[in-house]
């Protein structure tokens, strides 16, 4: 038994230095498929003792594979981003990276202590591995980030995806240098993710205000006009017992707005008329100022 299993462990090495191999001459696509064939060769069921190596280089090969779908997606985000298929097989890649750093993590999570003495796993090499998986997923998620043309063009942006894949490229690295304190590209990668953070914010939140945005265009221009003269509820018992009218459900995003402008004018301002506010919010003004003056009258 101990014969086989290393026969296949032998079998499964074979496969992942020829995918390193290929993937060194610049053969992407043939190291995916050889780390692939090396996964196929590995059993999915295992004795204890046998367990913790397979897992290991079954982690390892998932990694490598992450690694070269990322240079692939890299190679496809350099592309022409706004032809729609090449688009797609961007964002196919990016998830196929992404997905095999999660699977390679949890396998590598799944290693317990305690297996036999001659096939246990070091923390040191598991930390190796787990440094480099982190890592790829981070890059492989930060590759989402819009360019300047996207920038300037709000509807080739999903900011809540952008911002989601911020947040989780973060915590990616965040753990990473938890223990791997000097590793630079890490570093490096965390501080353009928090600086991308920021400016998708503005300072305080650009996704919020375009969410904001998002909810006032969707309830109408009649809806949101009735909220121009402030009406609110004064009945609380009616407000506690009733589904709210889209004009009250407009108002918690009016305010929003109006808090984010007290905060910062200039930012704000540019955000809501890059984002397509202008429309929205101007009518509320006008007639805002017309029931003022209906008032005095």
């Amino acid at each position: 038994m101990e014969n086989i299993a290393r026969g296949i462990l032998s079998q499964a090495e074979g496969f992942k230095k020829d995918g390193n191999d290929a993937f060194r001459k610049g053969d992407i696509e043939g190291a995916i498929g050889l780390y692939t064939s090396g996964l196929d060769s590995l059993p999915l069921n295992s004795s204890k003792e046998e367990s913790a190596r397979f897992t290991l280089l079954s982690s390892t090969l998932l990694s490598n594979r992450a690694m070269c779908r990322l240079k692939l997606t890299e190679r496809a985000s350099n592309g022409n981003a706004s032809n729609g298929s090449s688009s797609n097989k961007r964002k196919q890649l990016q998830n196929e990276c992404i997905d095999d750093c999660t699977l390679a993590l949890q396998r590598l999570d799944s290693i317990r202590d305690g297996t036999a003495s001659t096939n246990s796993v070091s923390e040191s090499e598991k930390n190796g591995l787990r440094s480099k998986i982190l890592y790829r997923r981070a890059k492989a998620l930060s590759l989402s980030l819009p360019s300047l043309e996207m920038e300037n063009d709000a509807t080739m942006i999903n900011e809540d995806e952008v911002e989601s894949n911020l947040n989780a490229a973060a915590k990616d690295l965040l753990q990473l240098l938890s223990f791997d304190v000097n590793n630079r590209e890490a570093a490096s990668l965390l501080r353009k993710v928090r600086e991308s953070h920021a400016r998708l914010g503005g300072g305080m939140g650009r996704s919020r205000i375009s969410r904001a945005l998002d909810a006032l265009r969707s309830a109408g221009a009649s809806a949101v006009a009735v909220m121009a003269d402030g009406n609110e509820i004064n009945d609380v018992q009616s407000a506690m017992t009733r589904q709210p009218t889209p004009q009250e459900e407009c108002l918690p995003h009016l305010r929003l707005l109006q808090a984010c402008l007290a905060e910062e004018v200039a930012s704000t301002a540019q955000e809501i008329g890059r984002r397509g506010g202008a429309p929205i919010l101007l009518p509320i003004a006008r007639d805002r100022q017309q029931c003022q003056h209906a008032r005095i009258a």
